[in-house]
């Protein structure tokens, strides 16, 4: 704004882009860019408002989305570390039993548990010799979280288990079916938590695409076996 312009005396005393826009020297020289002036300010306080909008609500879209925390699995490689205590500190797997050994504690049950289920309870038992333990559990490496494909799929094999997986989406990436593949009796083998029974679940490729509840697409579970004859 230039001090000597004699409009600048008759200007509204308000800060607002909407009291400086009618004294603009573009609405001045044109009454469409007056027009598009107008445009643009709303653009811009719409926009404002929408990223005040977003901050305010990124917490809760964080906290409801948030992903359910990991189960320690037999075959799970874990980290414990107790704070200040190398010799209490150690690197396990857990066995086919679900279980851990660690000094002074011996055996506990990991398998079925959350890391910081299982935090508190090595920390609950190392209370018994230390009078406040610092324990932290790393899982790091998920070899429990498995599927296996056999079969007519290009690639069988050991797949890792994302969140929700399904039926199809493992056999998606183990390649596909194969030319000679029966991809309308398939059998996903479930066994029980750590029995010996399992369940034979029928799947068929055909229902899948017809979206039918009944032999359709189930979510797996680890360690389940997909058999696709």
């Amino acid at each position: 704004m230039r001090g000597g312009d004699p409009s600048d005396r008759n200007m509204p005393g308000s800060g607002h882009m909407a009291d400086l826009a009618p004294y603009h020297p573009a609405m001045q020289t044109h009454p469409r860019m007056a027009w598009l002036f107008a445009l643009l300010l709303l653009s811009t306080l719409a926009g404002a408002a929408a990223c005040t909008s977003a901050a305010q609500n990124t917490g809760r879209t964080l906290t409801d989305g948030a992903p359910h925390e990991y189960i320690i699995g037999s075959g799970d490689v874990l980290e414990i570390l107790v704070w200040k205590n190398a010799d209490l500190s150690k690197t396990v797997t857990v066995r086919p039993d679900g279980k851990i050994s660690l000094p002074l504690i011996n055996d506990i049950q990991a398998a079925g548990s959350t890391p910081m289920e299982l935090k508190e309870q090595i920390a609950q038992e190392l209370r018994k010799f230390k009078e406040v333990p610092e324990v932290s559990v790393i899982v790091t490496d998920a070899k429990s979280r498995v599927v296996y494909v056999l079969g007519q799929v290009v690639r069988p094999g050991a797949y890792p288990l994302g969140p929700n997986a399904t039926v199809i989406q493992v056999i998606a990436l183990s390649g596909g079916f194969t030319q000679f593949a029966d991809s309308n009796n398939i059998i996903v083998i479930r066994r029980g938590g750590g029995t010996a029974t399992e369940k034979r679940i029928p799947v068929s490729y055909r229902a899948i695409l017809k979206g039918q509840r009944t032999e359709g697409d189930i979510a797996l579970q680890a360690g389940d076996t997909i058999i696709v004859p």
